[in-house]
């Protein structure tokens, strides 16, 4: 049984006069928190952070639990220093286990946005993310698995994989999704031969838009934008875009993570009102 790794953070952001500071910070294990340098204009549209995992990569039995809070009127962006790794799971080993819980105060913003997660053949993934929403707070997520970098010839066969993101509002669920793929040998090959599901494509993007009350009627708007981007790749990525409920969803599928990208990108860029995007995304 490898050695398991373990860590933890809890993180606290707030306003203060116009710019968004850091009001508390813990940190144990193998979690690290960084905070890039920040012009002051840059603060005033929000706190950037940078999650960090120093063990390197992700294998079976390794645990991490992570807290944000975002107090009233704050703006919170969490990224990653780079991609994440899920290795093979070894024999009798359990899941990679990560737990997200996020608490977004009346008039603050969540945006979560890290940079890729790759997943090896033999990969065993176990995420619950929750976000409680206030009745004017927002949440904002961008993210793109990828099964594999054909590139170098990985071919992924086996794999569980369960993500369960979860977002309430005012205690009322607002949206809920669990993606769960549980493949023994071969089955993934399965998965992504069927055209009703990957249709041969190797990367997965998820984009989750759950905007503040307060700017609820500009959603539709926000729907033909994204649907007007999209178009512009219609070669490149099968894309789709929802809305219901209150909230925002695109769904992107393409065979190497260089040409889904920039779509992430452009309609982040969109979503975020031309807002800078993290460093680590510039690549």
């Amino acid at each position: 049984m490898s050695e398991r790794r373990v860590g933890s953070f809890q993180l606290s952001v707030r306003r203060q006069g116009q710019a968004n500071v850091l009001e508390g910070l813990q940190q144990q294990g193998c979690c690290r928190i960084l905070f890039p340098h920040q012009s002051f204009s840059r603060r005033v549209e929000g706190l950037d952070v940078v999650l960090i995992n120093t063990s390197g990569g992700l294998v079976s039995g390794d645990a991490i639990d992570g807290q944000f809070v975002c107090h009233s009127g704050a703006v919170l962006s969490v990224t990653a220093q780079g991609a994440e790794r899920v290795y093979k799971q070894r024999v009798k080993d359990n899941h990679v286990d990560i737990t997200f819980h996020a608490r977004v105060d009346s008039g603050a913003l969540f945006e979560w946005l890290p940079c890729e997660t790759i997943f090896y053949d033999g990969a065993s993934y176990r995420r619950q993310m929750r976000v409680d929403l206030a009745l004017d707070g927002g949440f904002l997520s961008g993210e793109c698995r990828v099964f594999g970098r054909l590139g170098a010839g990985e071919r992924v066969d086996t794999l569980f994989l369960y993500d369960r993101v979860s977002v309430y509002r005012d205690n009322v669920p607002v949206f809920i999704e669990p993606v769960r793929l549980d493949c023994g040998q071969g089955g993934m090959q399965r998965v992504f031969s069927h055209q009703a599901v990957m249709a041969e494509q190797r990367v997965m993007l998820s984009i989750l838009w759950v905007p503040p009350q307060s700017q609820a009627e500009r959603l539709q708007d926000m729907l033909k934008a994204a649907r007007e981007i999209v178009m512009c790749y219609d070669r490149a990525v099968e894309a789709a875009v929802s809305s219901w409920n209150g909230v925002l969803v695109v769904r992107a599928y393409g065979a190497r993570l260089h040409v889904v990208w920039p779509l992430l990108r452009q309609l982040m860029g969109m979503l975020r009102n031309g807002r800078k995007e993290p460093l680590s995304w510039q690549k």
